[in-house]
């Protein structure tokens, strides 16, 4: 890889991981509002279940199943996108490597190699 290709691969990343960490703060918020529905859905229907524990957990369950699909596919979400970041976040790092090896090639190019007397 030329220089100039890495420069393009550095700045293509790094376009990447500003759209992912964009996503990432709106994933971030749509779980939040998400799992925010959930405990309010399961807080009424609990006030309005009636019987033993065991039957009131499974009528809050049943009448609040669409709203915990709802926050966990968000939190997967999240996920989702905090793994593409950190992804796009190695991968960077990586080229930032290969960019430090570059430099310390051109500097001992431009001076040559140095002999100890």
């Amino acid at each position: 890889m030329n220089t100039q290709e890495l420069v393009t691969e550095m700045l293509r990343l790094s376009r990447l991981l500003d759209k992912g960490v964009k996503a990432l703060t709106k994933a971030a918020q749509d779980y939040a509002e998400a799992e925010d529905r959930f405990a309010a859905a399961k807080a009424k229907a609990y006030l309005a279940a009636e019987g033993p524990v065991e039957q009131r957990k499974a009528y809050v369950a049943d009448l609040t199943g669409s709203e915990r699909l709802e926050a966990l596919k968000a939190d997967g979400w999240r996920q989702a996108c905090l793994e593409a970041v950190r992804s796009r976040r190695q991968q960077l790092s990586a080229l930032q490597s290969v960019a430090a090896g570059h430099r310390t090639e051109l500097e001992l190019a431009k001076y040559g190699p140095q002999e100890t007397p």
